[in-house]
């Protein structure tokens, strides 16, 4: 389902973007359906110069050439001479030229240099860097576009669709699960289907800190931290709880201050399925029953083929429409309301005088009347 929404969102906005039907020259494109999913798995390092690069002398080639030019130079007397030669040592010491060199060579030949990263006074700006380089691994310069062309990108800061199903891909997360609300979370996405270099890197980064380094900032690291939270958010329910608040934001398409339902009620199921028993009791498919109270309170089907087309691009499905949006406090008050009908399934916790949101207040006197939930000391109505 969830793959299904990335999908429709890949085509809107390749139906917005600007097209540019021309093959770049030398372009090596195939026409492979495998083409949109770029490779990630980089073994590039930052490259920084070395010693032989800059032609930095060593320390003893300093000495031995400073002592040569001052003995052959015939202008300068024979006491100012041997007085140079003798303060060049110290001088050479103090700059110290080539070892600087030497450190950022061998801090910055591999991204897996943990240790350097914990030692160094500039360990932050120093991850910074190296998740910026990681990133720019992950987005290339240009994308396919409607046409079915090679174009160039408007923005190297962000991942489009494309990229993040790529992305996914090499973390070996599924998106058709909560796996990547998991994702989500660590790299602080803020619209469904973009990653952004300013979340990727603010993201890791505070996952580096939170481990002490632990984390490196490289790509087998980052799938090993990525897999573990994926198994730990199963059991850890205030991890599920900072998952599923920021999967809100994670959900919203780009622009847009509140959920669709289209995404709302897919991502429920998938988060609830792992986490909570799929907001099921003994007696009750909550979810079953919030699914069929949103759909026929909220669904509208469409009249004519015509209305059926038109809808469909714009991404709400062939056969209907969505008349209501999910606000960021309905959906956390979901999750509330899950967690104490898994504690109480005769949702005797329930009260009018409680500050519910108004559709979980309706969506009580549905279940009421629907015989779903029973009133206390009534009958627990079965459900298939």
């Amino acid at each position: 389902m969830l793959r299904r929404f990335f999908n429709s969102c890949l085509q809107k906005r390749s139906e917005r973007s600007p097209s540019t039907s021309h093959h770049p020259e030398g372009s090596t494109e195939t026409d492979s359906s495998d083409a949109t999913l770029i490779p990630l798995q980089s073994t590039h390092s930052p490259t920084f110069p070395t010693r032989e690069r800059l032609k930095i002398p060593t320390r003893a080639e300093a000495e031995a050439d400073s002592q040569i030019s001052a003995a052959k130079d015939p202008t300068m007397p024979k006491a100012a001479r041997a007085a140079k030669a003798n303060s060049t040592s110290k001088s050479a010491k103090d700059r110290k030229p080539y070892l600087r060199v030497q450190q950022a060579a061998r801090f910055y030949s591999s991204a897996n240099n943990a240790g350097g990263l914990r030692k160094s006074g500039d360990g932050k700006a120093n991850v910074e860097a190296a998740l910026d380089a990681i990133f720019n691994t992950l987005e290339p310069s240009k994308h396919w576009d409607s046409a079915g062309d090679m174009a160039p990108k408007a923005s190297k800061d962000e991942l489009d669709i494309e990229g993040v199903m790529g992305y996914c891909q090499a973390l070996d997360v599924d998106m058709e699960n909560y796996e990547f609300f998991v994702l989500a979370d660590v790299v602080q996405v803020q619209s469904f289907g973009q990653i952004t270099r300013q979340g990727f890197v603010k993201g890791w980064k505070q996952v580096w800190e939170e481990s002490g380094g632990a984390v490196s900032p490289d790509m087998a690291a980052h799938k090993k931290h990525v897999q573990s939270q994926i198994g730990l958010v199963r059991k850890d329910v205030t991890l599920f709880r900072q998952v599923y608040r920021s999967a809100f934001a994670a959900g919203k398409e780009l622009g847009r201050r509140e959920m669709g339902m289209e995404m709302a009620l897919p991502s429920w199921g998938e988060l609830f399925a792992p986490t909570m028993k799929r907001w099921r009791t003994a007696n009750v498919d909550w979810f079953e029953a919030w699914t069929e109270y949103l759909t026929q309170k909220f669904w509208v089907e469409l009249e004519g083929a015509k209305e059926g087309e038109e809808k469909g691009q714009q991404g709400q499905g062939e056969q209907g429409k969505w008349t209501r949006t999910v606000s960021r406090d309905l959906w956390n008050q979901t999750l509330l309301f899950a967690e104490k009908t898994l504690l109480d399934e005769t949702l005797g916790f329930w009260s009018e005088d409680q500050a519910w949101p108004g559709i979980i207040d309706e969506f009580v006197v549905w279940c009421k009347e629907k015989g779903i939930a029973k009133e206390k000391g009534g009958e627990i109505m079965e459900v298939e």
